[in-house]
């Protein structure tokens, strides 16, 4: 390794060491993630610098290891517990008196202990009946997550396209993307009848790949390579995005996902992603 990637390596992981500092708990936290931390010296630098894993942010972990290489200036989201704070399936499901039913098949299919496109079509078929009204009612309610508007903002200054791929619906995704001004935004659509919901789902996003499959069409839109893109997620059905991608942040997240992540960021508040796309922006990851 050249002497001089040597020491641009240690000044810039000792200028994130001291400028924003961290707490020893979440080097501890770390070790959560399967991620090896070292104690920052030269001489652990110079032997293994790609490995070294630091917090440059309060509730942020970050794994050096995939971090050299530039990135495209597309960033995919995912909706539901990421840039709100709900699951917009579990919130139709409460206006439709099978909440419990319904938020128990979402934490096994977000987990990874269950088939997504199998737990989605059980889950939407038991929403049968509910009427449009209430279900927009209920989907007009979620909350977004604390620091959205920030975190869009300084995307949107630095030049980013975005894009929001949502195994949610459209009632409340077409609204969300156009509020939060995303250039693209895919979702699933609920079949209607007669003013009622029919229990029945379609769309381009109902099997556990179809993430995966989105990014490389947008990617090819945009013409640039989507393993160079920035994706942000929180469970199951983000990991073969996560593969895909070139950049991988894992936010207010399940551990199942945790392992494919480049930056785990606890929490569910957008600002503590925006030191991660500075970072990103200056080309220091």
């Amino acid at each position: 390794m050249p002497e001089s990637y040597i020491l641009f390596s240690l000044l810039l992981i000792l200028l994130l060491y001291f400028v924003v500092p961290c707490e020893e708990d979440e080097y501890i936290k770390s070790k959560h993630l399967g991620l090896h931390t070292y104690s920052i010296t030269p001489e652990k630098v110079k032997r293994d610098v790609s490995k070294v894993t630091i917090s440059i942010y309060s509730g942020v972990l970050m794994n050096l290891q995939s971090c050299n290489g530039k990135y495209a200036k597309l960033i995919i989201f995912d909706m539901d517990s990421t840039l709100i704070n709900a699951e917009t399936i579990d919130e139709l499901a409460k206006a439709a008196g099978v909440g419990d039913e319904v938020t128990n098949i979402t934490n096994y299919a977000m987990n990874g202990m269950m088939d997504y496109g199998d737990a989605l079509r059980k889950r939407v078929a038991m929403l049968q009946g509910l009427s449009m009204k209430k279900a927009l009612e209920a989907s007009d309610k979620m909350p977004y997550n604390q620091g959205v508007d920030e975190l869009m903002e300084q995307i949107r200054a630095f030049g980013y396209r975005t894009a929001m791929i949502s195994g949610g619906f459209t009632i409340s995704a077409d609204r969300i993307g156009r509020e939060l001004g995303m250039d693209y935004v895919y979702s699933n659509t609920l079949v209607i009848k007669d003013g009622v919901l029919a229990g029945e789902v379609t769309g381009p996003l109902t099997e556990h790949d179809s993430k995966e499959q989105i990014l490389i069409q947008i990617a090819a839109q945009e013409g640039v390579n989507p393993e160079k893109c920035v994706v942000i997620g929180d469970g199951a059905n983000d990991i073969q995005l996560f593969k895909k991608a070139g950049y991988r942040i894992a936010f207010n997240s399940k551990s199942v996902l945790q392992q494919y992540a480049d930056v785990v960021v606890d929490g569910n508040d957008l600002r503590k992603v925006i030191p991660v796309i500075k970072a990103l922006n200056n080309g220091l990851l």
